[in-house]
């Protein structure tokens, strides 16, 4: 049994725009013989505990059973009331409660080290430094216009927006940028995924280094790893990482978006993709598309 102290001392957590290749480093990561990385959590985004939490027992209760209630939770196959005697026996606060998640994810894996994954939490990077100060963070980046290819082409989202999904990845970006000014490099690191793809192995051993572990070779067979770290329901959106790396995943969007997509996305993204060294096409706008984004985006809304 790994206790909370030493699971502490080893959190880490993977974040980045959706569909940035964050299930891939997790597949890569979660390979090592000593880590284990569940299923996303949304434990600091979705279902962040309430500032009133640890003071008010209906606050607390009701944010528990919310979070036991989620389909995040279902995703993980944990023992609920088992997980609700733990919680309810600590000093019920967000650091606690996650590790007793934590230490429930290290028995039932028997690896000692374990990280997280939810995309979205690069919005909540501050909050969780703050919550585990030891805490290290993974941000990955990823072309935006592959991003919002592979958005529109999820079978989880509904949305068609090619400006709205090309502005999530820009407030990624943005975010990125500045906790690079505000983290240190020890805690912090930035993974490309067209590096992940050009070289695997590379890419392997530098987070190694990060994570302060020693490479193991079961990190290059990630697509035979026997937990895919994500729930079957997840498998149509995720199930590639069960598949060796193919290099047309890395400007795949030429092929899967339309012109007026590609120069949507530039136009969203041009300073944030020229700080990150991703070249623009030589696509001409028209004006006329910028009437057909505007009626995706409010189409999008009627979604809503």
């Amino acid at each position: 049994m790994s206790g909370p102290d030493q699971l502490e001392s080893g959190l880490f957590f993977i974040v980045g725009a959706p569909r940035s290749g964050t299930t891939l480093v997790q597949a890569i990561i979660g390979s090592h013989p000593r880590i284990t990385i569940p299923p996303e959590t949304d434990f600091f985004d979705r279902y962040r505990m309430p500032g009133a939490a640890s003071h008010s027992d209906s606050v607390w209760n009701e944010w528990l059973e919310r979070w036991l209630g989620s389909e995040r939770w279902r995703d993980q196959q944990l023992d609920q009331s088992e997980f609700r005697r733990r919680a309810r026996a600590t000093d019920r606060s967000e650091r606690a409660v996650f590790l007793v998640f934590a230490e429930m994810i290290a028995d039932r894996t028997g690896r000692r080290r374990v990280g997280e994954k939810s995309p979205n939490h690069f919005k909540s990077v501050e909050h969780i430094a703050g919550v585990f100060p030891g805490a290290k963070f993974i941000h990955v980046i990823r072309d935006p216009r592959d991003v919002v290819a592979s958005r529109l082409c999820a079978g989880y989202t509904e949305f068609r927006s090619t400006l709205r999904h090309a502005q999530g990845w820009r407030r990624a970006a943005q975010k990125h940028f500045e906790l690079t000014r505000t983290m240190p490099a020890k805690r912090y690191t930035e993974v490309r995924y067209e590096d992940v793809v050009s070289d695997t192995e590379g890419v392997a051993r530098a987070l190694c280094r990060f994570l302060e572990e020693e490479f193991a070779p079961e990190m290059l067979r990630f697509h035979q790893r026997e937990d895919p770290g994500f729930s079957p329901r997840e498998e149509a959106w995720k199930g590639g990482t069960r598949s060796p790396i193919y290099a047309d995943s890395v400007g795949g969007y030429a092929r899967k978006l339309k012109p007026r997509q590609i120069a949507a996305v530039e136009r969203v993204a041009a300073i944030e993709m020229e700080r990150l060294g991703y070249k623009r096409s030589r696509i001409h706008p028209r004006w006329s598309w910028r009437i057909a984004d505007q009626a995706d985006r409010l189409a999008d809304r009627w979604r809503c």
